[in-house]
């Protein structure tokens, strides 16, 4: 009973932390999209590709299932086959629990036990919730390390889950690997402590554990090494804890079998899709160091980490306070650790990292940047404190408040710039609501002009007009090899612009699975006016991978509240463009 409330007594908290996450998640930032989405969708593959259709080549996802989101960009050719571009670190994760889900479906619901189901997709988000759970008590124990107030370890850990991008990739985005890295790291991190304060081998078994988990997955987080002589006390400790290690060669042995014996699934799961150990998956992708983009992925309005993480200024003060405590060393290595982290990412061709909310892939290091605020607040008189938390609490809004603008499109997902930071700062009426893609479009589609037709590559189908909350169907066939755009272009006559929702519902008529879903589901706010109280709506809306054997495309505009006249609405033009 003791041992009982002794559990309870330590995660209680952590779990209330939790909980009103997911409250506040549903209740103001909430959005209808599965949780195995976008990169997720490659780190899942390798689980129904293994158990279930046993296709390492992905072909069952030439197939239409319920729920499975078949646009593939995650797997690519190498030696002329098939290779997911993602490691199998998280299919690891989640291999106990995608078990007893699909054990559940094939008992109980066996026609739904494809892999791709709604319970699966439910799995995957409370795996989520489970690893930001585990993750905040390990923060807790990391930052006892640092500090005997308690008080000012709940401060971090509630910072650091509602005042950065955590909180919406966990909720949101729960099959990104983002919080599982945050976990594994922290982790990682106190292992690592206790192994230089204790020199008990338990703690470099861990080590060894967690490191081959981190380089699972994501490949780019065994930079966390370059943050060790920082945490070890500056560089002579750390080779002296590093020449402990090799001075037992049993022990050295079992650290190494650790890791190669979990990283050995990786290069199995190579071999067996590409016939080679290591096949470089990011075929379009590299680094370019000659060039990196060291200023913009701090300050820069598109995605810099101090821009739409702004907490995080608050750890540059612990430079400050390593000096001042005649720490040198650590700070010196602490400095180059983060700058040999921040070289690499601003490296990277692609650094906004597509479709994301801020700097992502720093996420994974915050168990870093929450030491470093701790041993800020620790050394802070009370009063100043008080004023660090008043504007911490500000930044907390803030966050809340953007990850709310992002998964309803008030920030862009990839194009944000500083004229449109201004505007939608603070502001959460819809009109702002897929702003900067309206503006693309007056951009890109002025010259378009209005037909009463409907082109698809090279078809061409006659639409009559639709009435106001009527549907227009086409039937076609189509593989495109490259992404495409569809460009809406309607005309209506006294109709408030908040009260148009335009719906585009594509289909799958080749094989016997038919299943329609939502591309895409955005309200039409921004209106070219015609005069005479006809407005002009041109909309695009793209898709960067390739599309294969939909059957059916409808479309319309649906009456969601007022309308000032109940005038036919006609759909003047509706385009398939080849990218």
């Amino acid at each position: 009973m003791k041992t009982a409330l002794r559990i309870v007594k330590f995660i209680w908290l952590e779990l209330l932390f939790v909980i009103i996450g997911h409250f506040i998640f549903v209740r103001f930032v909430q959005t209808d999209q599965l949780p195995i989405k976008s990169d997720g969708k490659g780190y899942y593959d390798f689980l129904p590709a293994v158990f279930i259709y046993h296709d390492l080549q992905f072909k069952f996802r030439e197939k239409q299932i319920e729920g499975a989101q078949n646009n593939i960009a995650h797997n690519v050719k190498s030696n002329g086959k098939t290779v997911n571009k993602y490691t199998v670190g998280m299919a690891m994760v989640w291999l106990p629990f995608f078990l007893a889900t699909h054990a559940y479906m094939k008992y109980f619901h066996p026609e739904l036990a494809t892999g791709f189901s709604e319970p699966y997709h439910e799995s995957i988000f409370l795996v989520s919730l489970l690893f930001l759970f585990l993750g905040l008590l390990v923060l807790k124990k990391l930052l006892a390390l640092y500090t005997d107030k308690n008080s000012l370890i709940i401060i971090v850990q509630l910072l650091f889950l509602f005042g950065t991008n955590l909180f919406l990739y966990t909720y949101s985005e729960p099959s990104f690997t983002h919080v599982y890295s945050f976990t594994f790291i922290a982790a990682f991190l106190y292992s690592y402590i206790m192994f230089i304060r204790t020199n008990q081998s338990v703690h470099l078994y861990a080590i060894s554990f967690l490191l081959a988990m981190i380089v699972l997955i994501r490949p780019f987080n065994a930079l966390i090494l370059a943050l060790l002589p920082f945490f070890s006390g500056g560089i002579t400790p750390f080779l002296q804890h590093l020449n402990f290690v090799f001075a037992i060669r049993l022990r050295l042995f079992i650290t190494l079998g650790i890791f190669v014996l979990l990283m050995s699934v990786q290069f199995i799961i190579w071999q067996v899709q590409s016939g080679s150990f290591l096949p470089w998956t990011y075929t379009d992708e590299k680094f370019i160091f000659s060039n990196p983009t060291l200023w913009q992925t701090l300050f820069g309005f598109r995605k810099g980490l101090f821009i739409y993480t702004p907490l995080l200024f608050l750890t540059l003060f612990s430079f400050f306070i390593l000096f001042k405590k005649g720490k040198k060393q650590e700070a010196l290595w602490l400095f180059l650790g983060l700058f040999i982290i921040h070289y690499f990412m601003a490296s990277w061709q692609t650094w906004w990292y597509g479709a994301s909310f801020g700097l992502r892939p720093y996420i994974d290091f915050y168990p870093v940047f929450a030491v470093l605020t701790i041993l800020v607040l620790n050394e802070c008189k009370k009063q100043l404190n008080i004023i660090i938390l008043s504007i911490s609490s500000f930044f907390i809004y803030l966050n809340l408040l953007q990850s709310f603008q992002y998964t309803n499109y008030y920030l862009h997902w990839d194009q944000m710039n500083f004229d449109y930071y201004k505007k939608i700062f603070l502001r959460y009426d819809e009109r702002f609501s897929c702003y900067l893609d309206y503006q693309e479009t007056l951009r890109t589609a002025s010259n378009l002009v209005p037909t009463d037709s409907i082109t698809i590559l090279d078809k061409s189908l006659t639409v009559n007009p639709g009435d106001w909350a009527g549907i227009q169907s086409v039937n076609y066939s189509f593989k495109a090899e490259t992404g495409y755009r569809f460009l809406f272009v309607a005309k209506m006559k006294d109709i408030e612009p908040q009260h148009a929702l335009l719906f585009v519902d594509i289909s799958d008529t080749s094989t016997v699975n038919r299943h329609s879903y939502h591309f895409e589901q955005r309200y039409l706010k921004h209106f070219i006016d015609g005069g005479n109280g006809v407005s002009t709506v041109k909309y695009y809306i793209n898709f960067y991978s390739p599309i294969s054997f939909f059957g059916k495309l409808n479309f319309g505009f649906v009456k969601l509240d007022h309308v000032l006249s109940y005038e036919k609405l006609k759909l003047y033009s509706l385009k398939v463009i080849e990218n």
